[in-house]
């Protein structure tokens, strides 16, 4: 295991942009599988696995992303429109 291919669970979830916490319910239910430190037993996870996962979500969700982000936009320029009212 050569360690530069692996991140911490901290620098995973940034990545993905997830909680800790999602992190290891994926990796208990076997969505993202986690390796172990041989020292200190924390978890590292693959820049690999993590690219992958972020492939697939990215494809998974590209059309709900899109139709947030419309959504969103529609409640912003409403908000705009209302603060510039006297």
């Amino acid at each position: 295991m050569n360690l530069r291919d692996f991140v911490t669970i901290k620098d995973a979830a940034a990545l993905v942009g997830v909680h800790p916490e999602t992190l290891r319910r994926w990796d208990a239910s076997g969505k993202l599988i986690a390796q172990r430190h041989p020292v200190n037993r924390y978890r590292l996870y693959s820049r690999a696995d993590l690219y992958a996962l972020l492939a697939e979500l990215k494809e998974s969700s590209g059309s709900r992303v899109q139709t947030a982000k419309r959504r969103d936009s529609g409640r912003a320029s409403k908000c705009a429109s209302a603060w510039r009212r006297p």
